[in-house]
């Protein structure tokens, strides 16, 4: 599948999918078949003609205006820029989000960040229209715990206007320094004003696999990305989970926005019998490339979980599993993205990303802009704005100070969020006595906080952070619950986990919307 040649030395890379930008900020593309090379101007052949027909530029009225400016503005002027703004104005006018020109530290990013260690937020974007959208924040890190969410907008940063910035262009405001701090102005469905949301930067390092065994013999992989650790990674849960008895699987791509598409294509391969198609790619010049899985394998039963974070190389994953009838899908609709970039590195250190081709599912469905259809759709667990607002007016006021049998609203206010988060205080009164010292502790000893009956800054802190994560992580997961179900009643006997009788099988897969 991986395609390798080598070429003075620069990089070539072809992506699936959006620009991966994991803010750290890091730009979350789906890269595909990885390729060693460089490609410049010359060597595509770029036309210097001044005609206007066909697909000639018009080099006639560029160099006119040019002349112009020289002749005439009156300010000093940099020439370097003049070139770079030119270059990047015409792929901009190509009207391709997943299009751009990329300054050498931009394209520098671009490609330190597919390696899977990165500094700042811990989440993917894209360009949509006029704002940079969330596609998904990762799990564990400094955007996930303060409670970004898929669909998201960033409309400020800092105060400040954040409209029409590109993600490559948001990357580089978005990250710093460890310990730094961004302000965020977020537009979020369903609620009528702008949420303000402070993020303090760390190293982000993704391990893109976490796995472990759940109830019933049943074992969890959830697969975060797909970077150059995820074959390696994949391959030890799945040879640990067996070795542990699980006799079913549920394989999690929930928020996963996709990454390299020859990790996604040797994923498919653990699962599905040689020759099997895994996707289909559409070039310009209508040439299909069908990638095929290589190796035999045996599988156990299994479920895929996904979710309108489920983008790209994780869509491809899904829809060659659902299609080739080796998992079930439980869910919502993914996110639809099913276009190929390609990156060129130039000689100056700059790069060009550009949309060369589409990608299909093994039935040749059509992924871009459609997405991928469970075969069971069970929508996530969201709370309603009613809800997220009751949830964040609980936070404590970060001054506060709350001793034993204090009372008033701040002590209300604490037993409300301790309630909230499952550590009953078992009453609301207002009180701080022993029922909500209880609930204290446990909630101390939980995010291993010392203990204190004395309630300070730290522990206003801890409370209100957690707060904000319960609000966008509702503890209710209906759509695990309903995969454990699912696996339970077709595959496994209701006592010790031992294989269903013969009969029962993977649905057919429902026929995705959308074609050639």
């Amino acid at each position: 599948m991986a395609n390798k040649t080598r070429s003075h030395g620069k990089t070539l890379r072809t992506v699936v999918g959006y620009a991966l930008i994991a803010l750290l900020v890091l730009i979350s593309v789906n890269w595909t078949l990885p390729v060693q090379g460089r490609a410049e101007a010359s060597a595509v052949g770029a036309s210097t003609s001044t005609s206007t027909s066909g697909d000639s530029l018009d080099m006639g009225m560029f160099n006119t205006v040019l002349q112009y400016i020289r002749a005439f503005y009156y300010y000093p002027f940099d020439s370097a820029k003049l070139s770079e703004g030119a270059v990047r104005g015409l792929v901009q006018a190509l009207g391709d989000d997943y299009s751009e020109y990329l300054t050498a530290q931009e394209y520098s990013d671009m490609m330190t960040g597919l390696g899977g260690t990165f500094g700042g937020l811990g989440i993917y974007i894209e360009t949509k229209g006029d704002y940079v959208e969330v596609v998904s924040p990762i799990k564990g890190t400094p955007a996930w715990r303060a409670g970004l969410q898929p669909g998201d907008k960033i409309a400020e940063v800092d105060g400040k206007d954040f409209r029409g910035k590109t993600a490559t262009e948001a990357t580089q405001v978005l990250r710093g320094a460890p310990g730094t701090s961004v302000k965020l102005g977020i537009l979020r469905k369903g609620m009528a004003e702008i949420i303000t949301i402070t993020i303090t930067r760390e190293i982000i390092v993704i391990n893109p696999v976490e796995y472990e065994m759940k109830t019933g013999d049943i074992g969890l992989i959830t697969l975060s990305s797909f970077n150059e650790h995820t074959t390696d990674k994949m391959n030890e849960a799945l040879a640990d989970l067996k070795a542990k008895g699980a006799k079913a699987l549920i394989l999690d791509l929930r928020n996963d926005p996709g990454g390299l598409l020859d990790q996604a294509v040797n994923v498919a391969d653990m699962f599905l019998n040689k020759d099997k198609i895994v996707l289909q790619v559409v070039s310009k010049n209508g040439t299909d490339q069908v990638v095929k899985t290589s190796t035999d394998e045996d599988h156990l039963p299994m479920v895929v979980l996904v979710n309108k974070g489920s983008a790209s190389a994780s869509e491809i994953l899904t829809a060659a599993l659902k299609e080739n009838g080796t998992a079930t899908v439980i869910g919502e609709q993914t996110y639809g993205k099913g276009s190929v970039q390609t990156i060129y590195g130039f000689s100056n250190g700059a790069g060009l990303k550009i949309t060369t081709a589409n990608y299909l599912s093994p039935q040749g469905h059509v992924i871009n802009h459609v997405g991928v259809a469970p075969d069971i759709v069970v929508p996530m667990a969201e709370r309603s704005a009613d809800e997220t607002a009751a949830l964040s007016a609980l936070n404590l006021d970060p001054g506060s100070i709350i001793r034993p049998w204090d009372s008033g609203l701040q002590v209300q206010k604490l037993q409300k969020a301790l309630k909230a988060m499952g550590y009953d205080p078992e009453t609301e009164d207002g009180t701080y006595g022993y029922s909500t010292m209880g609930a204290v502790t446990a909630f101390q000893r939980a995010k291993k906080l010392p203990f204190s009956p004395v309630l300070g800054e730290g522990f206003v802190t801890e409370l209100n952070r957690d707060l904000v994560a319960e609000e966008a992580h509702p503890s209710q997961d209906p759509q695990m619950d309903r995969a454990v179900k699912y696996l339970q009643d077709t595959y496994l006997t209701a006592v010790g986990g031992g294989p269903a009788p013969a009969t029962a099988s993977t649905p057919t897969p429902a026929a995705q919307g959308g074609g050639h």
